[in-house]
């Protein structure tokens, strides 16, 4: 049980570190394996979620599917039409996720580009409508990251409330059968010998003392889960506010 206490207030102090709801991305010219595009570039903390978060992103909000390029860290979802960019123009959706990089305090490199052709990439000077089209893709990408990254975190704190709530049980359940073992020796003690009461006694006595440790446990154990069902109720509200 120590263990577990343990482990939901270590997650609850990760948690409380804020995660920047920042989807500010900005517009460089970026490197795709060998070439360089202009691209709207962002960042993450989790490169692993980002991938996953992007792959059900293209699917589910653009009807697109997205696969690995030649390079491991590039996704593209090759001569599709894209209206959200553009409505006549066909082209590959390119998507870059930096693996790791323990120089930049935990934040990764993503990238998004837009390629009618080999040399003709979208970017603001000679397709400003469409560069900005992409731009709205991209931020509406990152709040789809963090909502999935938030959803990600409510689940793991529901199982650690899960187990907590089992441990509950269980102590509750141990000393309600230690009340009722004290009830069966009280009984024994009138009808026992003078030499057996106080070994009875002292049972009882053993036997109350752990019912009060249990129920001491329980009421440490009810705080943690007040405790992570709020974080839930705060993370609820960072998801609320990315809408």
């Amino acid at each position: 049980m120590k263990k577990i206490l343990v482990s939901i207030a270590f997650l609850i102090g990760i948690l409380s570190i804020s995660k920047a709801q920042n989807t500010l991305v900005q517009e460089s010219t970026f490197q795709f394996g060998k070439e360089n595009y202009p691209a709207w570039v962002g960042s993450v903390e989790n490169g692993e979620l980002a991938k996953d978060a992007y792959e059900k992103y293209v699917e589910k909000k653009l009807s697109l599917n997205a696969k690995k390029g030649d390079d491991k860290h590039i996704l593209i979802s090759r001569k599709v039409s894209f209206a959200q960019v553009s409505a006549n123009k066909r082209g590959d959706l390119l998507f870059f996720i930096e693996e790791k990089d323990d120089n930049k305090n935990g934040k990764l490199d993503i990238a998004m580009a837009y390629a009618f052709g080999y040399d003709i990439v979208v970017n603001s000077r000679e397709y400003p409508e469409e560069m900005k089209k992409l731009e709205t893709v991209m931020k509406n990408f990152l709040l789809f990251y963090y909502e999935e990254a938030y959803n990600k975190e409510i689940k793991v704190i529901e199982e650690k409330i899960k187990d907590l709530k089992r441990d509950v049980d269980k102590n509750k359940s141990k000393a309600k059968s230690l009340e009722k073992d004290n009830e069966r020796i009280s009984k024994k003690v009138g009808k026992a010998k003078p030499e057996d009461k106080i070994k009875l006694e002292q049972e009882k006595v053993n036997n109350q003392a752990e019912v009060q440790r249990l129920n001491d446990s329980n009421g440490l154990i009810e705080k943690q889960i007040t405790e992570a069902q709020s974080q839930i109720a705060a993370i609820r509200t960072k998801i609320s506010a990315l809408k």
